[in-house]
């Protein structure tokens, strides 16, 4: 299954370090349309968790999620009431995660701005990465 077929999978390379992010401002916003946004590669993400992690439904296609099945999905794997506030607050759906948690150049100012540990962010880059890594045809499921 892959849901960005029109984007030329690669492996992931260095991204930029969080240095050089906070000498560009520091600031990086979710993207508001679908990610990866047009022109982004999409790459394999790694480490992830070996079990597969969906919301309520099996909802794969995670861009399609809204904040509602972001809440239930972080519930079944990592309960905290200020990331579930954040996430709330902050708006995030299915279209906002790739750039959030995904993408290593962006992720990590926006993690640091919204004041989510590095430990909860590899948490989720982890377990979302294992869906990712699916739907982009980088891993098979085996149905764990």
């Amino acid at each position: 299954m892959f849901f960005h077929h029109e984007l030329v999978p690669i492996e992931e390379e260095d991204s930029f370090e969080i240095d050089e992010i906070m000498e560009q401002g520091g600031h990086v916003e979710p993207a508001a349309d679908t990610i990866p946004p047009a022109g982004l590669t999409i790459v394999k993400i790694s480490p992830v968790v070996k079990n597969v992690i969906l919301p309520t439904g099996n909802k794969w296609d995670y861009e399609e999620w809204t904040t509602a099945d972001i809440l239930d999905w972080l519930q079944k794997f990592h309960q905290d009431r200020d990331l579930t506030d954040i996430i709330v607050q902050k708006g995030i759906n299915g279209s906002h995660l790739y750039r959030c948690f995904l993408d290593r150049a962006s992720s990590m100012a926006w993690c640091q701005e919204a004041k989510i540990s590095p430990g909860t962010a590899m948490k989720i880059r982890m377990t979302l990465g294992r869906v990712h890594n699916i739907i982009c045809g980088y891993e098979q499921y085996d149905g764990n």
